[in-house]
């Protein structure tokens, strides 16, 4: 099948117009134009979000999706915040340990079937029941300012057993 250049054309540009709805977002301050900047504002100061992070790392900051209905009830938001933090701590693994045994994956002489096989032992970076979630008061929206997005730092403590002895 031969590609030409008018098909290279069509879609590079089904692509960019995929992307371009979206727009950027940029951060917006305005209180009596945006109300949600208020609910994010008590929100951030309230005591559900005031989490202790001494002792904590900084391992993510992420930008989440926000409308009024996720701020209807706090505490079910706050509970899918810790969620977010708990499987993207969860998510941080460190290669421990590598070694060559029998087993099924890709063999070593290629393709994949029962043969010397190359095997992994990952451990977590951190410990997952110690995320927790900050969300920071600053409200960002898309350029049709219909959609709100806010940042979030994740934090944990790392993992002691991974520790150089």
């Amino acid at each position: 099948m031969k590609i030409t250049t008018v098909t290279k054309i069509v879609a590079g540009t089904m692509l960019i117009s995929l992307n371009a709805c979206r727009g950027n977002i940029h951060k917006v301050a305005h209180k009596t134009h945006f109300p949600i900047i208020e609910r994010v504002d008590s929100f951030a100061k309230a005591a559900i979000n005031n989490v202790d992070t001494t002792g904590l790392e900084l391992f993510k900051v992420d930008t989440i999706h926000i409308n009024n209905a996720k701020l209807n009830s706090p505490i079910e938001f706050a509970k899918n915040l810790q969620e977010k933090a708990i499987s993207n701590a969860a998510a941080r693994k460190v290669l421990v340990d590598s070694h060559i045994g029998y087993g099924y994956g890709f063999k070593l002489t290629g393709g994949h079937g029962y043969g010397l096989v190359r095997k992994n032992t990952y451990k977590s970076k951190y410990l997952i029941e110690s995320a927790k979630p900050v969300m920071q008061n600053i409200v960002f929206a898309n350029r049709h300012e219909n959609e709100f997005y806010v940042p979030v730092s994740y934090y944990a403590k790392k993992n002691p057993e991974l520790e150089k002895k």
